[in-house]
C-alpha cells in the first residue's frame, strides 16, 4: 500500500482519513464508495443506469465526531444526584405500589388468603386500588422529573 497522497480524492478535498464519498445517481438515489472510486464506473441499485464517479456526481461523506464523554462517564454524572433532591414519601408510595402489585397478581390466586386480596366483580376491593396507586405515583414522578430539567 503506497503512502502517497491520492489525487483523485483530493478533487474534492477529502483527505485519506475520511475515506468515503457519496455519489448521487440521476435519480437521486445516494451510495457511499471509498474515495478512490473516482474514474470507475457503478451502476444505480435504483434504476439501474451506468454511470462513472466524477467530481461533478459525488461528494465527501460527513465524518462522524466521535462523542466527547464516555458512557460510563455519563452514568457516573446521572447516579451523582445526591439523595437529597428525591422525596422519601413519594419513593414509599412507589415500594407500596409495587408490594400491592405483588400481594393481587400472586398471591390474590391463593384461596387461603382474605376476599380482599382477590379481585371481585360485585364490589370494589384492594385489587382494584393498586392500578390507579402506581399510575399516580408514576405520573407524580414524571412530572417532578419534567419540572426539575426544566
Amino acid at each position: 500500500m503506497s503512502t502517497a497522497p491520492d489525487h483523485r480524492a483530493s478533487i474534492l478535498g477529502v483527505s485519506s482519513a475520511a475515506s468515503e464519498i457519496i455519489i448521487r445517481c440521476e435519480c437521486g438515489k445516494e451510495c457511499r464508495a471509498p474515495a478512490t472510486a473516482f474514474g470507475s464506473k457503478g451502476r444505480c441499485s435504483l434504476c439501474g443506469r451506468v454511470f462513472t464517479v466524477t467530481a461533478e456526481n459525488s461528494a465527501p461523506a460527513p465524518v462522524i465526531q466521535p462523542m466527547l464523554t464516555s458512557v460510563p462517564e455519563r452514568i457516573a454524572k446521572r447516579a451523582a444526584v445526591p439523595a437529597a433532591n428525591r422525596i422519601a414519601s413519594l419513593d414509599q408510595l412507589r415500594g407500596y405500589a409495587i408490594v400491592g402489585m405483588f400481594l393481587v397478581n400472586y398471591l390474590g390466586n391463593f384461596h387461603a388468603l382474605p376476599w380482599i386480596i382477590e379481585h371481585q366483580r360485585n364490589s370494589f376491593s384492594y385489587a382494584d386500588t393498586i392500578a390507579p396507586l402506581f399510575l399516580f405515583v408514576v405520573g407524580m414522578g414524571f412530572r417532578l422529573s419534567v419540572k426539575r430539567r426544566a
